[in-house]
């Protein structure tokens, strides 16, 4: 799950960045100035995203994971990046209120307990 817009946006960069070189890839070195991300983030978000990018080979090419649910999809993984991040707002919301109500009903407890 993506939770952070940084994170989404980042992959989203990468994937429009990525689709273009097909299954032949593109090395790291020559991405991460294209992108403008640190290469050492280029990288752990290729490690932790292994559904939507897969390395080359040996080299250090990457390009969209063909093999993976998306079949290598650009349009299936942006739109699997997006839910995936509003997914994490929903819930993010959900715990709020859940924390909210039970602040309420414990105070409301105390109250009672006051008679």
């Amino acid at each position: 799950m993506i939770a952070d817009r940084k994170e989404a946006d980042d992959v989203l960069t990468l994937v429009h960045a990525v689709a273009p070189s097909g299954r032949s890839g593109i090395e790291l070195e020559t991405l991460a100035p294209r992108v403008s991300i640190a290469p050492k983030r280029v990288e752990k978000l290729f490690r932790k995203h292994t559904d939507y990018f897969v390395k080359v080979g040996s080299a250090q090419k990457i390009t969209l994971n063909r093999f993976g649910k998306f079949n290598g999809s650009a349009e299936r993984i942006i739109a699997d990046v997006e839910q995936s991040y509003k997914r994490s707002e929903r819930l993010k919301i959900t715990i709020l209120v859940l924390l909210s109500l039970a602040g309420v009903l414990s105070g409301v407890s105390a109250w009672l307990s006051l008679d």
